[in-house]
């Protein structure tokens, strides 16, 4: 029997973004046992999440001074740590999953000595070391994030070796939750029939949120064209929030002389349970939200969703799985804000109009017979494009939807000038499938004839996908690309270069005795090259991906003897040459067939 255990110490969003994998670990090992390290503050979600064995609750919240308060007493955290490292590390697991960033979950791995370690850990001197391939990009993305094309939730499968099968999240309710929502809805006046459409308005972030005066105006017309009664859901500190957008909709509806609330606004924050939060959720028809752990709870039980997303937020990342919701992403140059910028002037939630949301909620009503993807194709076909392109000045409407492997993608709803990271980054979706596989602690895949098989047919495949969804100008395309391929051909012959020095080193090394001043002489050429590498990633952006790949799975390397880190050595160069080939040979077949169509 597999012993698994996942730590995911992160928000209730990324946590529900974990389920595929865990449905997915149950269904490769039927008979393992599935154990979840969890944020204390989300315990309550867990119990309803499906295929967990056991649940540890980690409280991060003492490890924060209060504010004004005190700093937490050292000693206590010591304790804490060591009492929790002692329970989890009895039950010896084979294999962890860490799927969160932090250096302390790093260490905590590290304690529990299992033989299969994934994600962040720690050496035995305290240097972060990152195990699977899928894990090290994962923790890559984040300096590429114009290039990445894989949503979270298939990453975290990845990250298991799992296949993903699913096409949605996972989450039960209770029976005591349905008839919670049916009591609460009806004492607040929903009738049976009535389309209820619910709001999340507040993020975790001030930034993330659309305004109130929006949310509000939104509200009052979607009750005037379709007679739809709004529920504003939320936690008890954004109850403030929930009142001022529920009082501006009430000053719209009722005369100043009339008392009372309107039945049509349900204002909800703060007065239910994640639970109850759930079941009220699945009553709803519809669900308008920022980037929160309420859209994917949404998502998990098949509530349609219009996403608003800005400032850090990026559709491509952590957009709703599952099929057939619209995610409005704000067409800013800066976006998207990196995650460490505080932007003291946020105009992106200006982006999103109300009027987009009302075209947004029209496209979902009206592919209810039909599939969101033939609304798209029909708009493009009934010539209906430059309609939508003045209905979304400021905003890049995508859908979702899964392709052949099972993992989701966010398609353009209308077809849009294509950008060249939309080009590179569909070329990485196909690359990256294709080479990122376990392969040990350092690696990815062995060099190999094999491995460029096929792309041929992906360069079709990305071509047909960029015709269907953008508008191209070939002459332009064809400059852009030239200037990337060149980039792919500087890195090539630098990998090469790598490659027959560190077999140089692989040779004296191997010797009975070797002279010392060589080594070092050859240690500074793969000094040399690896600047140069870096220095490309810097002048070609699109490049990026795999030189961060190379540098963060060099820092992994381990040990002091020379032969075995020469080795290596030698398969990251192979990795980077392999990779950057693979992206150059892409890119050529996609320029190709622009110029020859």
């Amino acid at each position: 029997m597999k012993n698994i255990l996942i730590l995911n110490l992160t928000r209730m969003g990324d946590l529900l973004q974990t389920t595929p994998l865990i449905a997915g670990l149950k269904k490769k090992y039927p008979d393992s046992k599935i154990t979840l390290l969890a944020n204390k503050t989300f315990a309550g979600i867990c119990s309803d999440i499906p295929f967990i064995d056991e649940v540890y609750t980690f409280d991060i919240k003492q490890f924060t001074p209060e504010s004004g308060g005190e700093e937490p007493s050292l000693l206590k955290i010591y304790r804490y740590l060591d009492g929790l490292v002692d329970r989890v590390k009895s039950k010896n697991f084979d294999t962890v999953i860490n799927l969160s960033h932090s250096k302390l979950t790093g260490i905590f791995s590290s304690l529990l000595n299992a033989p299969d370690i994934r994600g962040i850990t720690s050496t035995d001197y305290g240097h972060r070391v990152i195990r699977h391939p899928w894990l090290n990009y994962f923790c890559n993305i984040i300096f590429n994030r114009h290039y990445n094309r894989f949503n979270l939730a298939d990453i975290y499968q990845k990250s298991g070796d799992v296949e993903p099968f699913s096409k949605k999240l996972f989450l039960n309710i209770s029976e005591g939750g349905m008839i919670f929502a049916d009591e609460f809805l009806k004492r607040n006046g929903f009738k049976e029939g009535d389309m209820l459409v619910g709001f999340q308005p507040a993020s975790s972030r001030p930034d993330r949120r659309w305004s109130s005066d929006s949310f509000a105006r939104l509200g009052l017309e979607l009750m005037k064209r379709y007679g739809a009664k709004i529920i504003i859901f939320g936690v008890p500190s954004e109850k403030g929030l929930g009142d001022e957008i529920q009082a501006k909709m009430n000053n719209h509806l009722n005369p100043p002389f009339l008392k009372g609330e309107v039945k049509g606004v349900i204002n909800a924050v703060g007065k239910t349970s994640v639970g109850e939060l759930a079941s009220l959720l699945k009553r709803c028809h519809l669900l308008i939200t920022n980037d929160t752990g309420t859209m994917h709870i949404a998502a998990a039980l098949g509530t349609r969703i219009v996403a608003l997303f800005f400032a850090h937020a990026l559709v491509h990342e952590t957009g709703p799985y599952g099929e057939g919701h619209i995610i409005l992403q704000a067409e800013i140059p800066c976006s998207p804000c990196s995650h460490h910028t505080n932007c003291k002037n946020p105009l992106c939630k200006d982006y999103i109009t109300v009027e987009d949301v009302i075209t947004a909620v029209e496209i979902l009503k009206s592919q209810e017979s039909v599939g969101i993807g033939e609304i798209s194709r029909a708009i493009r076909n009934r010539g209906l494009e430059k309609i939508y392109h003045g209905q979304f000045q400021k905003v890049k409407p995508f859908y979702s939807s899964f392709d052949s492997d099972n993992m989701i993608e966010f398609l353009p709803l209308i077809k849009r000038p294509v950008d060249l990271s939309d080009i590179v980054g569909y070329a990485y979706r196909a690359m990256w499938k294709k080479v990122l596989v376990s392969n040990g602690i350092l690696g990815r895949f062995q060099p190999s004839p094999l491995i460029e098989s096929g792309v041929s047919l992906h360069c079709k495949e990305i071509a047909e996908k960029i015709k269907n969804h953008f508008e191209i100008r070939t002459d332009t395309t064809a400059n852009q690309l030239d200037d990337v391929l060149t980039s792919f051909g500087k890195l090539i012959e630098l990998g090469k270069e790598g490659i027959s020095v560190t077999h140089d080193i692989i040779k004296k090394v191997s010797k009975a005795k070797f002279d010392v001043e060589d080594i070092k002489e050859l240690g500074n050429k793969i000094n040399c090259i690896d600047e140069n590498i870096n220095l490309i990633s810097l002048t070609e952006p699109s490049t990026g991906p795999i030189v961060s790949m190379f540098k963060f799975s060099k820092e992994n390397l381990q040990g002091n003897n020379i032969l075995p880190l020469a080795e290596d050595t030698l398969q990251l160069y192979n990795n980077l040459t392999t990779e950057a080939k693979l992206m150059k040979q892409l890119l050529e077949g996609i320029q190709y067939i622009f110029q020859v169509s």
